[in-house]
């Protein structure tokens, strides 16, 4: 049985190692996103051998396992099954690319696909100055912003920019009404950034119009991709936000890894609701 701890602060440089030149595009396996969305997962983790296993709660579907981080896959399947086994759950697995998908169907495991988990990718430059054919009208947007507000620029996050930070997330709140209780969730999200800013290694910027905030991006980079953890933005300013954090890290990750298909606002509400892909094979298989 695996012995496994609540996912901390402690765990996230040690996770990082695990995902480092493995080729994991999804941000879900991102140790930042992760800690991030531990109060909404109940993220558990445990490292055994050569071995990283993660387990979610999914309110849906119960106590799910993300793939084994390690040397084999195989092993690893093998050990997580044997789990499932002796705590006498239902076996499922979340945030399955289409590359494990195949892996997995290479190993002989029947996955029934309920949901495509995806993250969109982008060049960095191209949503640096939305030049590509599919991002013209993320560009007029910009292009429209910047006529009517000529004083804003951005710079980088600070751990004292907090406190300017929380002022404007106020006027966020004002300007979307329908957050609710899920503006409370962004907050702790927040400062569970900001609490770490430094300790992450996080890259955050900040638009400001006559000394005041308007836009907040904060994100972390491995393997040459970076990954928006947070935004948010008032007057209109989400298109120039995400533009300036582009550039800001266009020096330090060629791509840009988003949870959203900017051709489509729909699919971003689309991903909200994740369902897992659920293992059939029979644990027998293990004896």
């Amino acid at each position: 049985m695996i012995n496994f701890h609540k996912y901390g602060f402690l765990d996230v440089r040690r996770l990082k190692k695990y995902i480092e030149n493995k080729d994991i595009w999804l941000c879900r396996y991102n140790p930042v996103w992760l800690f991030i969305h531990s109060d909404t997962y109940k993220t558990e983790i445990a490292f055994v051998y050569d071995f990283c296993f993660i387990r979610i709660f999914l309110p849906s579907v119960g106590m799910t396992y993300l793939q084994p981080l390690g040397t084999n896959l195989e092993e690893g399947m093998k050990i997580l099954l044997e789990d499932a086994r002796d705590k006498g759950i239902e076996f499922n697995m979340a945030f399955v690319d289409e590359k494990l998908y195949f892996k997995m169907q290479e190993l002989e495991y029947n996955l029934n696909l309920q949901d495509n988990d995806s993250s969109y990718i982008f060049n960095s430059s191209d949503l640096a100055y939305m030049n590509t054919p599919n991002l013209k009208k993320k560009a007029k947007a910009i292009h429209d912003f910047e006529k009517k507000h000529k004083n804003c620029f951005y710079k980088p996050i600070k751990k004292d920019s907090f406190p300017q930070i929380l002022e404007f997330m106020e006027s966020y709140s004002n300007e979307n009404p329908k957050l609710g209780v899920n503006f409370y969730k962004h907050l702790n999200i927040l400062k569970k950034l900001m609490d770490h800013l430094y300790e992450f290694d996080l890259y955050g910027i900040m638009l400001v119009e006559d000394g005041k905030v308007i836009g907040v991006a904060i994100g972390s980079i491995y393997d040459n991709i970076a990954q928006i953890h947070f935004t948010a933005s008032i007057l209109n300013s989400y298109e120039m936000l995400l533009s300036s954090f582009s550039k800001y890290v266009l020096t330090r990750a060629r791509f840009i890894s988003l949870e959203e298909d900017l051709n489509d606002e729909n699919i971003k509400n689309k991903l909200l609701e994740f369902h897992p892909y659920k293992i059939e094979k029979h644990y027998s298989t293990y004896k």
